[in-house]
């Protein structure tokens, strides 16, 4: 009975020295564990002499290096009072004596605010993320708007110049056929021009025989009677 009351009694005083050790903290737990991984403080009492040898965060500040692990939301018993779905961060602490580790100080610090505040900064930044990308949408399908209607105009101006390109086109070909055709006239004009005048040189060369071969003297003058042309008969 002496010792119980003895033992309850140490724990109680270092309940008191460590509530005001981590009053001004986010500390809301802590263990001690001997170099065996017994726990032989602990604000949850019946975790006092549990053994927790293997455990990783144990080990490691054996080792002499301090391990932190995440304890998502959960009941915990503090200095104060039971904690229910807080979030904690859990850090082993070696405890030295000399240059040897004679024992592992574990804390628990309540980061439930923090992942709250973390979690609305993420709300916000997803709400911004969705109106920037909303925003940035409507700029973008003001952009492709605006660029069919230049494209639409621009479509536009081109047909109605390739319309005025077919128009020039088919009365350059108009003025092309009618040239073409008075060459073709001219050309028909002057080949019966040609034949004619052949026929008329062939006459004349055959009324110049005749005369020349007649055998009548034949006497050609102007109007003055002057002789221009005698046969040979002459």
């Amino acid at each position: 009975g002496s010792k119980d009351v003895s033992f309850h009694s140490i724990r109680d005083s270092l309940d008191y020295t460590g509530l005001h050790l981590v009053r001004d903290l986010y500390v809301v737990k802590g263990k001690f564990y001997d170099k065996q991984g017994t726990i032989i403080y602990s604000t949850s009492a019946p975790e006092i002499g549990n053994n927790q040898k293997d455990n990783p965060g144990f080990v490691s500040a054996m080792a002499g290096e301090v391990r932190s692990q995440l304890t998502l939301a959960g009941q915990y018993s503090t200095w104060e009072d039971v904690l229910e779905e807080n979030d904690l961060v859990s850090s082993f602490i070696p405890l030295y004596l000399g240059n040897q580790v004679e024992g592992v100080f574990e804390l628990y610090y309540d980061v439930s605010t923090s992942f709250k505040e973390l979690s609305q900064v993420r709300n916000l930044a997803i709400v911004f993320s969705g109106m920037a990308f909303l925003l940035l949408y409507f700029i973008l399908f003001f952009i492709v708007r605006r660029a069919q209607q230049l494209i639409s105009h621009q479509n536009s101006a081109l047909v109605s110049m390739l319309g005025h390109i077919r128009q020039i086109n088919a009365s350059l070909e108009m003025r092309v056929e009618e040239r073409t055709r008075r060459y073709v006239e001219i050309n028909r004009y002057l080949g019966r021009e040609i034949q004619e005048r052949r026929r008329t040189e062939t006459e004349l060369r055959k009324l110049t025989r005749a005369v020349e071969q007649s055998p009548v003297s034949v006497i050609i003058t102007d109007l003055q009677n002057h002789i221009e042309y005698v046969n040979p008969r002459f």
